[in-house]
């Protein structure tokens, strides 16, 4: 066998052919070199499969260890009780138009099996229905919203916007067929629509089974939304509800307290004319709230009184015509084109012909700060007693917000204006920070000196007074609030003082009823 290259080579150089026995040599070599060569490729391809298999084995178990990190996965192993205060975040509130198809709870239902688990076990998480117009068919979504709530009463809001998807475009009657067999469980009802008729979506919901309805709001925004709607005295939807108490239906321009139940304690309406409205609305012996959308005497009122009533939002025009004694809760605003400026006296005078002890003030119109009396005579007067007070302000009327402000702050003289402050709200438009920037910015100073003033416990200690609890101001997005954030409300927050902030949207003088629903906040209700 020729086992060295050199032993070749040198055969080569001398020129020597190659014998027989040397050829014979040479190719049994070959043939054991090819034998050799497929041997090893025969080995290599078993190797190979082996490691594929080997592969295939070893992604069945890390799949498996993946599975059960995400187990362990701290996001995973939230207790529930903190999975609730997740989900109370997450889930968009229902003066939100989104549709039903696009509510949270099916994203947080699809994050992980525990988190499935523990929403589709918590019926009270199923409990706020909206209903928006869709183009899809929403009837299988609907059917598990109900049943994921089981049998807990339901606030469902029925929401239609301008210039958007209409309910009346694509009515399903399978819909609001399975939506309609649910109105034994209504607790409160919402309905909120711009061109479809409210008789047209009570006509799908027919007929009204409803005994443990609590609460209804219905506004359609524009007085010729339903230009075929009967007349007052004809509708009854609501009126024979048992446990009916809480009621707006703005909705009609004449006389929509004829369907007010007797059972009303709390009542939002308009006033016009010759103020039977008024007169109709406090012969509710057990009404607690009044609050009215529009104001428009064509003469005066006769003197009216109510020993009942803790909540009342109106404008002077109204006030100076009553008196409450029980009254805690006053939003005054100022509609039309009457002077603001006697409205201080006339709450003033009110105040003392009422002996009544208000709690809470708001100030709803920015015409209203300009008045001197307010900060001189009327806030003095309120001093023992008012906890909660809110200002709408605008650009002009900044300053005079300023003043009022100031006169808040606590010192080593003095307690401010009103001691027992607890809860402040400050609203102001913000399209008007960039017209008067210095004034913006004066506020701003003003409001932080007065927040730290009334969360500084020596200053409250030494006058007996309580500390700041909470400050509500407008959304996080107003470029003020920005301002307001920077220069107080951030640090203020980190320890202990509570900062509310308001919605993304315009604010207008009437600030309560346009969420006359929400404004009054019923602790044991929420």
């Amino acid at each position: 066998m020729v086992n060295s290259d050199s032993y070749v080579i040198q055969l080569h150089r001398k020129e020597l052919a190659l014998t027989d026995d040397y050829a014979a040599q040479l190719k049994s070599t070959i043939q054991e070199l090819e034998s050799e060569v497929d041997s090893l490729e025969r080995q290599i391809a078993v190797f190979e499969a082996i490691c594929r298999n080997l592969h295939r084995t070893l992604a069945i178990p890390k799949r498996a260890l993946a599975t059960c990190r995400a187990v362990l996965s701290p996001i995973h192993r939230l207790p529930q009780e903190l999975l609730v205060a997740v989900f109370q975040h997450c889930i968009t509130p229902d003066y939100d138009n989104a549709s039903l198809g696009d509510d949270m709870r099916w994203v947080l239902l699809r994050v992980c099996r525990s988190w499935k688990r523990v929403l589709e076990g918590m019926p009270t998480m199923w409990t706020n229905l909206v209903i928006s117009p869709d183009t899809r068919s929403m009837t299988q979504a609907l059917e598990l919203y109900l049943l994921f709530s089981a049998q807990h009463p339901l606030w469902v809001t029925i929401h239609e916007d301008e210039d958007k998807l209409q309910f009346r475009d694509n009515w399903c009657p399978a819909f609001w067929e399975a939506l309609s067999s649910t109105t034994h469980r209504w607790e409160r009802l919402q309905i909120r629509c711009e061109s479809t008729p409210v008789d047209d979506i009570i006509m799908h919901l027919m007929p009204l089974e409803l005994p443990i309805l609590e609460e209804v709001y219905v506004d359609t925004g524009t007085s010729d939304a339903d230009p075929g709607e009967p007349s007052g005295q004809e509708r009854s939807w609501f009126r024979h509800a048992p446990r009916l108490r809480r009621v707006m239906l703005y909705f009609a321009g004449e006389r929509s307290y004829a369907w007010y139940p007797p059972s009303l304690t709390h009542m939002c309406s308009r006033l016009e004319g010759d103020g039977s409205a008024l007169e109709y609305a406090l012969s509710f012996p057990n009404l607690q709230e009044l609050s009215f959308a529009h104001e428009d005497y064509i003469m005066p009122l006769r003197s009216l009184r109510h020993n009942g009533l803790t909540y009342l939002c109106a404008s002077n025009d109204t006030l100076r015509y009553l008196t409450l004694p029980s009254l805690k809760c006053l939003a005054m605003a100022d509609d039309g084109p009457h002077s603001p400026g006697s409205w201080a006296e006339d709450m003033t005078t009110f105040i003392h012909r009422s002996k009544c002890r208000l709690t809470n003030l708001r100030l709803l119109a920015s015409s209203i700060l300009h008045v001197k009396h307010t900060y001189t005579e009327l806030l003095p007067l309120l001093a023992p007693t008012l906890e909660m007070l809110s200002l709408v302000s605008d650009g002009p009327s900044h300053s005079d917000a300023e003043k009022i402000i100031r006169s808040l702050t606590r010192t080593e003289s003095s307690p401010g204006c009103l001691p027992h402050l607890k809860h402040l709200g400050v609203f102001l438009h913000s399209q008007h920070v960039k017209e008067y920037p210095d004034c913006a910015n004066s506020f701003v100073d003003t409001l932080t000196a007065a927040l730290i003033s009334l969360r500084d416990e020596h200053l409250a200690n030494q006058w007996d007074a309580p500390l700041l609890m909470q400050v509500t101001v407008n959304s996080q997005n107003d470029p003020l609030v920005t301002k307001m954030r920077m220069s107080c409300l951030d640090s203020l927050f980190s320890r202990g003082l509570e900062v509310a902030y308001g919605r993304d949207r315009a604010i207008g003088d009437r600030t309560l009823t346009l969420d006359w629903n929400t404004t009054w906040y019923d602790t044991i209700r929420k």
